[in-house]
């Protein structure tokens, strides 16, 4: 392999890597700013989400809350359950009727108010696979998924030192050097 195939396969699998960090961020950031991620682990909400995905949610209140709104509640009948489902209807006394896209009825337990943790604001596709196969036992994708990450790492790092660094690559040799240099105070700058 030459040594620009293996430049140009080395800057690839950065890419694709950076692309997972990024979603990744885009999943656990905002629970910096108060919101709230959940790894989706049904097909209850099929086409729109599926298991796997990351729902970001944000607190609202009550008076906020209106029908198409995706949420996510306490489940009524199991408290240590949470679940994202869709809102359908306000009761007359205040409880809420939801329901998974995918399911053909409304949810048998009206939901409380107060059992509301948040509407979703943004759904990331994928990223929660790995803990979905991990709850569910899927073991051989989560398993694949390791090793392809593993190599991915290996792949763009491979060949890597301080004199070719990433910063190296970015900024050239005499910008990298002063990076590098700020980096480790043990490396000297040309």
């Amino acid at each position: 392999m030459t040594a620009r195939v293996a430049t140009l396969l080395r800057l690839g699998t950065q890419v694709i890597l950076l692309s997972l960090c990024s979603s990744i961020f885009w999943a656990l950031a905002p629970t910096l700013a108060g919101l709230h991620s959940h790894v989706i682990m049904s097909g209850s909400m099929v086409p729109e989400v599926r298991p796997g995905d990351v729902i970001v949610t944000m607190s609202v209140g009550a008076d906020r809350l209106h029908p198409g709104m995706v949420m996510s509640f306490t489940d009524p009948a199991d408290p240590a359950r949470n679940i994202v489902h869709r809102l359908l209807r306000r009761h007359p006394d205040g409880t809420l009727e939801t329901r998974g896209d995918a399911n053909a009825q409304a949810d048998s337990t009206p939901v409380p108010v107060a059992s509301v943790d948040g509407v979703g604001v943004l759904r990331v596709p994928f990223v929660g696979l790995p803990a979905y196969w991990a709850r569910t036992a899927q073991y051989v994708p989560l398993g694949v998924s390791g090793v392809l990450l593993f190599l991915l790492i290996a792949l763009a790092t491979n060949g890597m030192t301080a004199s070719t660094s990433l910063a190296r690559h970015c900024w050239g040799p005499r910008h990298a050097a002063t990076v590098e240099s700020a980096l480790d105070p043990g490396l000297a700058v040309s």
